[in-house]
């Protein structure tokens, strides 16, 4: 059995280089990584993760990886082993990463042609220079797809990943793989592509404190502040470099060891932001 234990980070691909590493670098809290990649740039936040969000250059913008943890090397080795002999489409055999952090892993493609990394490093990242206010890790990232049930199907039946919550009709799915509520959502949409990316901050005056910094910079939330429905967390959104979809995030909802989740279907509402005028929100029947 696959056993993914955290979104470990997002590598896209970008048409603007230059204008994302200015962004990232001094709006969104990220500290860019010296590596030797080409031109290919990395981020870190504040945990332990060697970086969380990678940048490669293409004509086109989109995902170039979605990027899961396994517990160790020889985890990597098993979950490739046990993928291979199911069938799955495999793109390589599990070896030492080419991009920073000491990472050992394989890839393959979900049902929608997205590449899947699933990787192991012993290197951790302690002493990093620690910013109260900036994004410590990526919280979760939702995914549009045309049959969002099925590629839901493929990262709970392939990837071990668990039903958290889903919304009435199949028009959304909230999938799990640790304690924490989510961190993959799946959408119905007319085509595959990233919906959105979250980052998570400590708490909600952080987030706070980065929505001023956006705003002071001349940028508006696209929907937020906020609290959502489904995983009880604060939000507030805005547009990135390359049109993404970008969330600072907080409070999400984290299950203690030994609970067991029940997953419930949630029905269209009207619901409150914390902040402004009311917004379309879905809520627990």
């Amino acid at each position: 059995m696959i056993n993914i234990t955290n979104l470990r980070g997002l590598i896209l691909k970008s048409t603007k280089i230059e204008e994302a590493v200015e962004f990232y670098e001094t709006l969104w809290g990220l500290k860019k990584i010296d590596s030797k990649q080409g031109n290919n740039v990395f981020f870190e936040a504040t945990g332990d993760e060697g970086f969380i969000l990678g940048l490669v250059p293409d004509n086109q913008h989109g995902i170039e990886t979605i990027r899961f943890a396994l517990e160790s090397p020889q985890e990597v080795d098993n979950s490739f082993a046990e993928l291979k002999a199911s069938g799955q489409k495999l793109l390589d055999k599990p070896h030492k990463l080419a991009i920073p952090g000491g990472y050992y892993g394989f890839h393959l493609l979900d049902l929608d042609g997205t590449k899947i990394e699933l990787s192991a490093t012993t290197k951790t990242n302690k002493n990093k220079e620690k910013d109260p206010f900036a994004p410590q890790r990526l919280s979760h990232l939702v995914l549009n797809s045309p049959d969002n049930v099925a590629l839901k199907d493929f990262y709970i039946n392939c990837l071990g990943l668990k039903l958290a919550d889903w919304y009435k009709n199949d028009l959304f799915f909230f999938l799990r793989c640790n304690q924490q509520h989510h961190v993959l959502g799946v959408e119905k949409s007319d085509n595959s592509s990233l919906n959105h990316v979250a980052f998570h901050v400590e708490d909600l005056d952080a987030m706070m404190r980065r929505i001023g910094v956006m705003a002071n910079a001349g940028h508006e939330p696209l929907w937020g502040p906020g609290r959502h429905g489904p995983g009880d967390n604060c939000f507030c959104y805005f547009e990135g470099p390359d049109s993404f979809v970008l969330e600072f995030t907080s409070e999400l909802i984290e299950v203690s060891d030994g609970d067991e989740w029940t997953p419930k279907e949630w029905i269209p509402v009207l619901r409150m932001p914390m902040f402004g005028v009311p917004e379309g929100e879905l809520k627990r029947p």
